[in-house]
């Protein structure tokens, strides 16, 4: 891959995330963590990007809270 194919597929990465970061605010979709990693995922992934999905929970040390993904 060229660095003009990498610099435009990461302007086309850069558009999909803000469209997807638009329509998560606009439709209060909260708790969408795994599905738009997965979107992100394979969006990168066709446009010839590396990628590596990273998901898994927050803990809060010495809080009374349960685990949140």
């Amino acid at each position: 891959m060229t660095y003009k194919e990498t610099f435009t597929n990461e302007n086309k990465f850069r558009e999909a995330y803000i469209c997807l970061a638009n329509f998560v605010v606009d439709n209060k979709w909260i708790g969408g963590c795994h599905a738009t990693t997965a979107i992100l995922y394979i969006i990168a992934k066709r446009l010839g990007i590396d990628a590596v999905p990273c998901i898994g929970e927050v803990v809060y040390p010495n809080a009374d809270l349960t685990p949140f993904d």
